[in-house]
């Protein structure tokens, strides 16, 4: 019970009714007689204590408070009113199936769920604040449990602070803040909030997201939805969004891989579609809404010396270089047989490539020695899909090549990927067998020599390949920190300097020099 709230609220409800503390000192006296209270007294000077916190009324006196002001008894307590509100309707999103109920009305689905994470994102805030200043109203409670149980997960963080026994994962959060707001009571709010904030982490499906949200936010509209969105972001959230992209590109709407046609009508409406720019907007989006370049958010490469065995690697490269091929064949007497070839490139190419290719050009033949050569010297003597080849398909295809290259090739990239995909795996698998041969004879000279060992440069990242796993890092890695440590980590200096010069780098040149991954040696 916090009697200087309950006082508060005392005097709020007698000014609401116009009593003075006189006026409703007679009127309690009235309803004494009323009710038979006879010898009891009430005087200005004891409802100014109890406006004051300096006492609280009765039972009794509470009971004819309820009654004059037409408030509960509870109420009253509390020092607030309880209302009652169904959180269902209000926090609709709560239910991952919402969208079925407005599927046959005219509504922006995407707009009511953006507003709703909004809101929800905005009131729990408003209350964690509450709870850290103050106390919340039952009422309040209430609201911040179904908040809590539909949008939040406990991390395990709290265990460092919680005391109690239950399965109630909000029950185990209030413990865990009461006894860490007693723990760091003289600390500022600051610290305080930031190390709350530890206790819990947002459900995916009230994330900001990296791969698509960052993308939609960019637009100069600053009450766009999802710019609100943005700024409602803790600065550490900004700071984590912008580091996510030392590893991953922001959202990119890719109009060239959907044909010509795609590609056309989205250069009509949202201008010449460049790539390199189109991601440093987002970047640069980012830092104008308050995400700085956060270095203890930076992945990072763990690299140490170990010794291998080279037998062991001869072995594993053997496999890959030089061990025969095995193909299941049909005998003279039609019968199936396991036989060895040669692991070359052509055997290679005959076995996992050659049909896949044919079938990908269309070419439904049953082929020939002349064109197994023909398609063998033609993917082991070019890197890429020579131009020659990719307009005579299109032609096939009575595409229009006589339009820009750049929309013939969104055709081809539309209507060819599996022979994109063959072509560059191909490539990419020949050339770790081209470096593996390499290897091969060199630690074969070495145990030649008499050398049993040999040296490996081991490099390992620490942090993650997609944004959930780097999410998971950047929270791990926040919990050590404090409020006052994160701002020092915050280079103010360097994403100036990146904002300045973002659109005299290329992509690649932003990421070597603001994001590039530290080197740690491990022992």
């Amino acid at each position: 019970m916090n009697k200087a709230k309950m006082g508060k609220y005392i005097k709020e409800l007698r000014k609401l009714n116009n009593y003075s503390q006189e006026s409703l000192a007679d009127k309690i006296m009235e309803m004494y007689a009323k009710k038979s209270y006879y010898g009891k007294q009430c005087s200005a000077n004891a409802i100014g204590e109890w406006e004051n916190g300096v006492t609280i009324p009765s039972q009794e006196n509470l009971e004819i408070l309820s009654s004059i002001f037409e408030k509960t008894v509870d109420e009253i307590l509390e020092g607030a009113d309880i209302e009652t509100k169904d959180y269902k309707k209000e926090y609709f999103i709560y239910d991952d199936n919402w969208g079925m109920n407005y599927l046959d009305k005219n509504y922006n689905l995407y707009e009511m769920r953006n507003e709703q994470i909004f809101k929800v994102v905005s009131r729990f805030k408003e209350l964690l604040v509450k709870i850290i200043t103050e106390e919340l109203s039952t009422s309040e409670d209430e609201e911040m449990r179904f908040l809590f149980e539909h949008f939040y997960e406990l991390t395990d963080y709290a265990e460092k602070y919680y005391k109690i026994d239950s399965n109630d994962s909000y029950l185990l959060f209030k413990n865990a803040v009461i006894i860490c707001l007693n723990q760091i009571r003289n600390e500022p709010f600051e610290e305080k909030y930031f190390e709350i904030e530890k206790f819990y982490t947002e459900k995916s499906k009230i994330r900001f997201s990296y791969r698509t949200d960052v993308g939609d936010a960019t637009s100069t509209n600053s009450d766009f939805i999802l710019n609100k969105r943005l700024d409602a972001l803790e600065d550490w959230q900004k700071d984590m969004l912008l580091a996510t992209f030392q590893n991953l590109d922001p959202f990119d709407p890719q109009p060239d891989k959907y044909g010509s046609q795609h590609f056309e009508r989205y250069e009509k409406e949202n201008g010449e579609y460049d790539r390199e720019t189109y991601i440093k907007k987002q970047v640069a989006h980012l830092i104008n809404h308050g995400a700085k370049i956060n270095r203890y958010f930076l992945s990072f490469i763990e690299k140490r010396i170990v010794k291998k065995r080279i037998i062991d690697r001869l072995e594993e490269l053997y496999d890959l270089c030089f061990k025969p091929i095995r193909l299941l064949l049909s005998n003279d007497e039609g019968k199936e047989e396991y036989y060895e070839i040669d692991n070359s490139p052509k055997n290679r190419f005959i076995k996992d490539y050659y049909i896949s290719l044919k079938v990908s050009m269309n070419i439904i033949d049953g082929g020939s020695n002349e064109d197994l050569e023909e398609k063998y010297e033609l993917i082991i003597s070019n890197d890429y899909i020579p131009e020659y080849l990719i307009l005579e398909l299109l032609k096939k295809e009575n595409i229009d090549t006589n339009k820009s290259k750049k929309y013939w090739m969104a055709d081809f990239k539309q209507r060819y990927p599996y022979l994109i995909n063959q072509w560059n795996e191909f490539k990419e698998t020949e050339k770790k067998i081209a470096d593996g041969i390499k290897e091969y004879n060199r630690l074969k000279d070495k145990l030649l020599k008499g050398e049993i060992t040999y040296d490996v440069v081991e490099r390992t990242e620490v942090g993650g390949q997609d944004y959930d796993e780097i999410r998971d890092y950047i929270e791990f890695w926040k919990k050590d920190l404090s409020y006052s440590e994160f701002i020092g980590y915050r280079d103010d200096q360097m994403t100036d300097e990146l904002l300045n010069n973002i659109d005299k780098l290329s992509v690649s040149e932003i990421r070597n020099k603001y994001f590039k991954k530290e080197v740690r040696k491990v022992e």
